[in-house]
């Protein structure tokens, strides 16, 4: 009687190769990861500028994009917020939506603490915003005054 399946040795040796080729691919696949983290980052942060720009159209008002923190530190989160009062500060329960802090290998360069939208979709405040990787992959943000948001990979972070 025939008996079928794999010896001992055939399965090490499988085993083996498996785990090689494991060991090799672990840093192509953390690379791969922290590139979606970064691709994510600068999506998000391109989608709140012009969900803030939308809205503030459809409902006509003041709509902005902040930092969570006092600081430039967009790293933190930032959120998108109406400005019901008209006082050109956050007050609470004025939040649309919250995003929260970045993956560590992400970083921000601005000058901004926020960009404003108009009723007409008119910038009240612009900026550029860099989005920076530890892998040297860098993207911006840029609103101009014409409310247009531009999401460019042509930046230079410092």
């Amino acid at each position: 009687m025939k008996c079928s399946g794999f010896s001992l040795i055939q399965l090490v040796i499988t085993t083996a190769i498996l785990a090689g080729a494991a060991t090799m691919a672990t840093p192509g696949f953390a690379y791969l990861l922290e590139g979606g983290e970064f691709t994510a980052s600068s999506n998000y942060l391109y989608g709140a500028m012009k969900h803030a720009r939308s809205h503030a159209m459809q409902q006509g008002k003041n709509t902005y994009v902040s930092t969570l923190s006092s600081e430039l530190d967009w790293k933190d989160g930032y959120q998108v917020w109406v400005d019901e009062d008209n006082n050109h500060q956050y007050s609470q329960g004025e939040e649309l939506r919250t995003y929260e802090a970045s993956h560590p290998s992400v970083s921000y360069q601005t000058e901004v603490q926020h960009i404003a939208f108009d009723k007409d979709g008119l910038a009240l405040k612009t900026g550029t915003i860099f989005i920076c990787s530890t892998k040297q992959r860098s993207n911006r943000v840029s609103v101009l005054l014409s409310g247009q948001i531009r999401l460019s990979d042509r930046a230079h972070c410092q």
